[in-house]
């Protein structure tokens, strides 16, 4: 890398210009304290652009926390104007991935500045792997479609209210479908498997009902689940998802509702379970007992009994 060190006056070095910004960390309070004591350790890497003004390759939050600091100069290193711009780019990526590991966001910040650069896909996986990015295509591909999504869905992947797997489903969504239901997730901060679902329901009641996602959300139900001070995160998230699979599935859930309650009424023990045919679509019950000898199993077999005298087994198995 050959460049220059100068002193720059700040005014001409423009920070509204981010192309070339890698990191997702905004905050600059820890770098003003350092700064304030210390000086500057790493001057920022600059480049002459239109004009007298210089663009920043790397360096945007020492460049920020210096603005808040008072300073009028800093020193910089820059580089010389006819830098090519595939070498900025990859100036930019190394300087944040040869020291840390980058998070998903900035991987996907990384391969989107530097696709726009490769036609052939050999030469990309050497660059991306030369400069510590996923060398496995696919991952880039998911990397590149994750740096297109809405800044909202991107903010809740890095904050790890949204998986990058879900992120990737909601692609599809309207700008306002995603924004309420990254929203929503980041509230709630549901699993990743509780995310799959509430995303299959609400994009299987969308079609059905031809509704927006976004109105869904938006609803009175889910509303006043949302605004229950009564109740925690994971409660809620439950009632969510109970109430939107009652509406998907209306029937299976008139069935769920009504094998709870005969099983209730078969007094059960706990070394006893009968599990209904998957999603109540078949005629096959299972009815499992556990035993560690032959006293318990005895007791197994006057449970079994008395399953088979209880008229709520007849109702469950007619119904």
């Amino acid at each position: 890398m050959d460049f220059n060190l100068e002193k720059i006056d700040l005014a001409l070095i423009d920070l509204s210009i981010s192309t070339f910004r890698i990191t997702t960390h905004t905050g600059i309070n820890d770098l003003k304290a350092s700064m304030a004591d210390v000086g500057l350790l790493v001057p920022p890497l600059i480049v002459k652009g239109a004009g007298l003004k210089y663009t920043v390759i790397s360096g945007f939050r020492r460049l920020s926390a210096a603005v808040d600091l008072g300073y009028r100069y800093i020193e910089a290193r820059v580089l010389d104007p006819g830098t090519p711009m595939i070498n900025r780019a990859k100036f930019a990526i190394a300087e944040n991935s040869f020291q840390r590991q980058l998070n998903v966001i900035e991987q996907s910040r990384s391969v989107q500045l530097l696709s726009s650069f490769f036609s052939s896909e050999k030469k990309f996986t050497r660059a991306a792997a030369d400069l510590f990015l996923p060398a496995n295509p696919s991952i880039r591909q998911k990397l590149l479609r994750l740096s297109t999504l809405p800044e909202c869905l991107q903010n809740s992947v890095l904050n790890k209210t949204v998986s990058f797997i879900v992120s990737l489903e909601l692609e599809k969504y309207e700008p306002t479908d995603i924004i309420r239901v990254s929203g929503l997730f980041d509230m709630l901060k549901p699993s990743l498997s509780k995310q799959r679902e509430i995303v299959t329901l609400l994009s299987e009641i969308s079609l059905i009902e031809n509704i927006a996602i976004s109105d869904i959300v938006e609803e009175e139900m889910i509303q006043n689940i949302m605004t229950n001070d009564a109740i925690d995160r994971s409660q809620k998230m439950e009632k969510i998802r109970i109430g939107l699979k009652q509406r998907r599935f209306p029937e299976i859930t008139r069935a769920e509702q009504k094998f709870k309650s005969s099983i209730k009424a078969l007094k059960l023990d706990g070394n006893t379970r009968l599990l209904p045919p998957k999603s109540f679509e078949g005629t096959t019950y299972f009815l499992n007992f556990s035993f560690r000898n032959a006293d318990e199993l005895k007791k197994c077999q006057v449970m079994m009994n008395k399953i088979i005298k209880n008229p709520a087994i007849h109702d469950i198995l007619n119904s």
